[in-house]
């Protein structure tokens, strides 16, 4: 039977947003997506090559640490967790410095799972962090930016937002309402 993947993006009563994996019928994962996330699917192979697991060893990767159950468990406890639709699963994410990552045992517990593809949290591009930073802000204080210039806070919170920007994950700062604005700014900029 030739598996398929079928992918849909659903609220949860709680309002937060999952996106349902479906490989097949046994190859299932609710993945759990902060708000405006910057994500993108990759092989757990090519997660993997991005942070810092080719420098470890292999066997570290045997087991994994159940903090609900305070114990070591094998790795494959850890795709069954994955796979079931019922469970919602934080997702990896990796960001410039391949030490920046979280992530490295679900990714393994995916492909062991067979699971082809995983969602990834990853740094806005480099050479966009900038420009996306003054349009974050245009986006916030439109009042502010009128013929060229910036007045009032604008001023502030361009040097703000500015650094947050650039460590490329800017997310993490927002509150619903920049939230919205900052999904907004991705999909116009044709990155969501």
């Amino acid at each position: 039977m030739k598996q398929q993947q079928h992918v849909r993006r659903v609220r949860t009563k709680f309002g937060k947003r999952r996106i349902l994996v479906n490989r097949g019928v046994r190859r299932k994962a609710a993945w759990k997506i902060p708000s405006g996330a910057y994500v993108v699917n990759l092989s757990p192979d090519e997660y993997l090559g991005k942070t810092t697991y080719g420098k470890s060893d292999p066997r570290d990767y045997d087991e994994y640490y159940d903090f609900a159950e305070n114990k070591s468990l094998p790795i494959s406890k850890l795709a069954e967790h994955i796979v079931n639709p019922n469970v919602n699963v934080t997702v990896p994410f990796v960001g410039d410095d391949p030490d920046e990552h979280e992530g490295r045992h679900r990714a393994v517990a995916a492909k062991v799972a067979g699971i082809k593809e995983i969602p990834v949290i990853i740094s806005l591009p480099k050479e966009r962090r900038s420009e996306l930073g003054r349009k974050f802000v245009e986006k916030i204080y439109p009042e502010n930016f009128k013929e060229g210039k910036i007045s009032g806070t604008a001023i502030y919170d361009l040097n703000k937002w500015g650094d947050r920007f650039e460590r490329g994950l800017p997310h993490v700062y927002m509150d619903s309402a920049y939230l919205k604005k900052y999904e907004e700014l991705l999909k116009e900029e044709g990155l969501k």
